[in-house]
């Protein structure tokens, strides 16, 4: 399985999927819209997708749970970086 962490922004955001050990296998911005976020992960294969929290997080979350998709929301601030404790 994928893993992809989302920075959601008002009119796009980041998207950085990694393989299980952690190596980048794609980076893409795109519009933070249900059409934008349909087109890029509506038709993959189930991925485990961290959310970064933001006033926009909650109805991403539901879409790409839609989606079928694993999705967790995380606060940056409370998540330490592998490395950099």
């Amino acid at each position: 399985m994928e893993h992809c962490g989302i920075d959601v922004h008002q009119k796009s955001s980041q998207v950085t999927v990694v393989d299980q050990e952690g190596g980048v296998l794609e980076r893409a911005t795109i519009p933070t819209t249900r059409a934008g976020l349909e087109r890029w992960f509506g038709r993959r294969e189930r991925m485990r997708i961290l959310v970064e929290a933001s006033g926009s997080s909650p109805w991403v979350v539901r879409l790409l749970r839609e989606f079928g998709h694993e999705v967790d929301v995380i606060d940056p601030r409370r998540v330490r970086v592998k490395g950099r404790e």
